[in-house]
């Protein structure tokens, strides 16, 4: 009996979180994360704009006199600026999120950011996406002219594989990031509720 008086007493005398203190740890993870999807936007903001300048010296390079090559080459380098662009009014736009507005606000702002990135990704990354393989696709007849058939078939094959191993990554970190917001909101939405705002 002295044990089940000596469990209910340490029961008794724990100390119960404040829910603003909880409330507060919620938010500041909310925050990290979208620290973390502003971090991821400028890291693929720096990867395309790499893909971007090694793209551009290489049709500086070579010269472009094929039609043929520059239509391909511009539809690449075209898909590549237009989703730089997307992804930095994207973290433009996740910056104008004020977290210091009252909670149902702020979670509108941040609402209507993920209903936008949904928007990006399902429509726009796959066309530009797709536009960017049709471009490579268009230098393939000039690759075949101009370069042995093991290095073309080298070339198709790698250009598979690559594609390939993109598709995956793209798909990953696209996920990735919906989830993380999806978390934030719904972290974020506990909070309001249990303030009853």
């Amino acid at each position: 009996m002295k044990e089940f008086d000596n469990m209910i007493s340490g029961w008794k005398n724990q100390t119960i979180p404040a829910s603003a203190n909880k409330a507060n740890d919620i938010a500041n993870l909310a925050q990290k994360r979208l620290k973390d999807t502003e971090r991821k936007h400028v890291a693929t903001i720096a990867v395309l704009g790499t893909t971007l300048l090694i793209l551009t010296a290489f049709a500086i390079y070579t010269g472009g006199k094929s039609s043929l090559f520059v239509a391909g080459i511009g539809l690449m380098i075209a898909a590549l600026g237009a989703r730089i662009a997307v992804e930095w009014w994207s973290s433009v736009q996740l910056k104008k999120l004020n977290i210091r507005e009252d909670s149902s606000n702020y979670l509108k702002q941040l609402t209507g950011f993920y209903q936008t990135r949904k928007k990006i990704h399902s429509i726009f990354t796959v066309i530009t996406f797709g536009l960017y393989v049709v471009g490579f696709g268009m230098l393939l007849p000039l690759f075949k002219a101009s370069l042995s058939s093991g290095f073309f078939i080298y070339i198709i094959v790698s250009g598979v594989v690559v594609f390939g191993v993109l598709i995956y990554f793209i798909r990953k970190k696209i996920n990735e990031e919906l989830k993380n917001l999806s978390l934030t909101i719904n972290e974020l939405s506990s909070i309001a509720e249990s303030f009853g705002e």
